[in-house]
């Protein structure tokens, strides 16, 4: 099935009870003017699911195409499904939505970008086998949340960034984190692997950067989970329960292109927020995301910035009325992510370093001088 550059709006839910086969996979193709051209998130059609979810059933491949809404689940994507080149968002003000929901056993997530303002980027209720891989993941209460019995997942060079509770949460064991970087905020929000009661966890060659904890484990500690070049840096906690390996190291990234603008004296009347003397210049619209952490009257989340001025923030959704000027914010500009020389050879991966083209730690690898690129995922 091919999406053709444009809006599509869903009127009702929909579910697809197509089966295809291993090796021959129903598809859905988003291009821009030619079937095949593979275009660039900016030309990718738009599904516009509104207050409804799109269920891809099962053995089912989604690429080049962007989905929205506001529904309890934007996407779900069946068992032996994959979707990549893709953009989900879910704007609910409602807490606890999802942007991606996996529907069956091993699911594929791989190369796109994943924001629920109030919820979870991608929900893993029950099945195993799932892989996130090179996606963007930010803005959220969760990037992946494991929320029921999912277990033995595998979550491969994300960059996952200002969810204010965790970014990867870990339910059922036997997962694997690897080549992620995990970044709160310079001021430190969320955790970055929340592992409950549970071992066979390894977690390696990723960064920790800005959160309240870097690893923390419920109880207790296992002697089966494994930590392994690993940089922790600019946390409260580094691990809680969990026990750092002598190949981890503490080095800072010193990240290229993020910062964060903050206040504590804002207010809000609808959908703007007002700093007096305030400088939101560096603020792009439609990309970056206002962060409300506290305030007389005014509603805590997270928004869309969908306009700005040197003092004003315009959202997406209300954010309340505080006229008591205690409004405390920020808003994560840049997301660039590529470190610095810090980490160079410091840490390398210890699978089939040869075989790539980078050695660093993390997501979003450090170029050399004249190099191009920065995101590690396609979008």
């Amino acid at each position: 099935v091919f999406f053709k550059n444009g809006t599509f709006t869903l009127g009702e839910a929909v579910a697809v009870s197509l089966v295809g086969t291993s090796t021959l996979p129903c598809k859905y193709v988003g291009y821009n003017t030619l079937r095949g051209d593979r275009p660039v998130l900016a030309n990718m059609p738009i599904i516009a699911c509104g207050a409804f979810s799109f269920t891809t059933g099962t053995l089912k491949i989604a690429e080049y195409i962007r989905f929205t809404g506001t529904a309890t689940i934007v996407l779900n994507l069946g068992a032996s499904s994959r979707i990549s080149y893709f953009s989900v968002a879910n704007s609910s003000a409602t807490a606890g939505r999802s942007g991606v929901q996996i529907g069956g056993h091993q699911a594929i997530v791989t190369d796109g970008e994943i924001v629920s303002q109030n919820g979870e980027c991608v929900d893993l209720p029950t099945y195993q086998g799932v892989k996130v891989k090179r996606c963007y993941l930010h803005d959220s209460t969760n990037g992946i949340l494991e929320s029921g019995t999912a277990a033995d997942n595998i979550f491969d060079e994300n960059f996952i960034e200002a969810c204010d509770t965790a970014a990867i949460t870990i339910i059922a064991g036997g997962s694997k984190v690897s080549n992620c970087t995990l970044y709160g905020t310079e001021a430190k929000i969320g955790i970055g692997v929340s592992i409950a009661n549970v071992g066979e966890n390894n977690i390696e060659n990723s960064i920790f950067y800005g959160l309240t904890t870097g690893i923390s484990k419920a109880t207790g500690y296992h002697g089966t989970d494994t930590s392994y070049y690993n940089d922790f840096f600019n946390n409260t906690t580094d691990v809680t329960n969990f026990y750092k390996s002598s190949y981890d190291t503490a080095l800072d990234p010193t990240f290229t292109g993020m910062a964060q603008i903050t206040g504590t004296t804002a207010t809000t009347s609808g959908s703007v927020l007002t700093q007096a003397g305030g400088d939101f210049s560096s603020v792009e619209n439609n990309v970056d995301y206002l962060h409300v952490i506290s305030g007389t009257g005014v509603t805590v989340g997270k928004y869309l910035i969908t306009a700005s001025t040197g003092t004003t923030l315009t959202t997406n959704n209300s954010l309340g009325i505080s006229g008591a000027g205690d409004v405390v914010y920020f808003v994560t500009t840049g997301h660039n992510g590529k470190i610095g020389t810090n980490l160079k050879a410091a840490i390398s991966r210890i699978f089939n370093a040869t075989a790539t083209s980078y050695i660093d730690t993390g997501a979003i690898q450090r170029q050399e001088s004249g190099g191009g690129g920065g995101y590690a995922f396609a979008c």
